[in-house]
């Protein structure tokens, strides 16, 4: 069908009329979405025919017949013919079909969850595209009041019934945001929200803020995030201090020594080293006393007090650590830490990941620190005397064991 130009179809046939004195016609025809065009050069005495045939990038075309002359035409693809007369071309087309899959896709969520000290506050950012017009959902725990919801940066963009969030979304790129509230009652174990969205979620990080008034003990619930260390730290320097003692290299017993490696693995393991001297110190000083007073007395003198008043400083900073300072859990993995746990997961389908944390109040690690300290402050008495002895006429001999311990 002609649709503008200097052009018509008559039984058939295109009929193209010059004026005077003119040898270039325009015009402009359409043709179904799918067919077959014909075309077949005029055997005409002093006429030749160029045909070019451009295909957009959405149409589909098969040229049967002729072999195009060339099939580039400045810089473009296209097909063209120089054809002799009664040649014919046979261009078949149609439209390309889609594949088949979803109007909507969640290219990156990003949900974040802050514990307070009786209300858990969660936000979702959802990076989204549509290929229709679509609505796009989200559900939160029957608990859940959701605060806010906001389309592209914009409040108002969606409706919030109870506990679901709608928007409809047109075509493109989008950002949906949305934030809720649910009362929290602290347990010892505790589990993300459960989110459903009406799509499959892609690229999610969940990022945990936990309250500052619980001790983290383990994290779990998606394999790509963080760990908590402390527990392999405290298996490994309590093994060492029974393995010292039952070598007979410390005067403490079994109860004692896995005391001193609890109390250890609140510090750098390169500090450590300095209360386990000490205290090797004290065991094989009186063992080895005829070498150790071959040394000239100043020298004896400066190196045990500088080992035991450094000692004293170590031990000072565990009392530190427990009484004062957050608990040494040594979270990592994925850039997390104690108070930012991090999650990653790349394809969690339409409800969301749910890691979990275990927890205890921090008092319960205050009044253990408490009673560590209480129970170094004992020790102290017993491996002080043993010290002042060190140098003494009556020098002791070292025991196995202590009595304190």
């Amino acid at each position: 069908r002609i649709t503008s130009g200097a052009a018509t179809i008559e039984n058939g046939f295109l009929l193209v009329r010059f004026s005077a004195n003119e040898s270039k016609v325009n015009f402009s025809g359409e043709l179904p979405f799918t067919g077959n065009l014909e075309l077949t050069a005029a055997n005409l005495p002093n006429v030749s025919e160029r045909w070019m045939v451009r295909c957009s990038s959405m149409i589909r075309c098969l040229n049967l017949g002729l072999t195009p002359t060339h099939s580039v035409y400045n810089s473009e693809k296209a097909s063209l013919w120089l054809p002799f007369p009664n040649e014919k071309v046979s261009v078949e087309y149609k439209d390309l079909e889609g594949l088949e899959g979803d109007f909507l896709t969640i290219d990156s969520t990003e949900h974040n969850l802050n514990w307070g000290a009786q209300l858990l506050k969660g936000s979702l950012t959802i990076e989204l595209r549509a290929t229709e017009q679509t609505p796009f959902e989200v559900l939160v725990p029957e608990l859940a009041n959701i605060t806010g919801l906001r389309v592209n940066g914009v409040s108002g963009g969606g409706t919030v019934k109870d506990q679901k969030g709608l928007v409809l979304l047109s075509p493109g790129e989008h950002q949906v945001t949305l934030s809720y509230s649910i009362p929290w009652t602290p347990s010892w174990i505790e589990h993300a929200p459960l989110i459903k969205l009406s799509a499959n979620a892609h690229n999610l990080n969940v990022n945990v803020f936990p309250s500052e008034d619980r001790w983290l003990l383990w994290t779990g619930g998606i394999s790509w995030g963080p760990c908590v260390l402390f527990w392999g730290k405290l298996f490994f320097i309590v093994l060492l201090c029974l393995a010292l003692t039952k070598a007979g290299l410390m005067p403490l017993g079994t109860f004692g020594a896995i005391m001193l490696g609890i109390g250890l693995t609140s510090i750098p393991i390169i500090w450590m080293f300095i209360p386990l001297a000490w205290l090797i110190s004290l065991k094989l000083i009186p063992l080895l006393h005829e070498k150790w007073i071959m040394l000239a007395k100043p020298i004896r003198l400066i190196m045990f007090v500088g080992l035991s008043l450094l000692a004293l400083v170590f031990f000072f900073k565990i009392v530190q650590f427990g009484l004062v300072l957050d608990p040494p859990m040594l979270v990592a993995g994925n850039q997390s830490n104690a108070s930012h746990l991090k999650w990653f997961v790349d394809h969690t389908g339409s409800s969301l990941a749910q890691p979990w944390i275990v927890s205890l109040p921090l008092w319960s690690w205050r009044i253990f620190a408490l009673l560590w300290s209480t129970w170094l402050i004992l020790a102290l008495f017993s491996w002080l005397k043993l010290a002042v002895d060190i140098e003494g006429p009556g020098q002791r001999k070292a025991t196995s064991e202590n009595p304190l311990e």
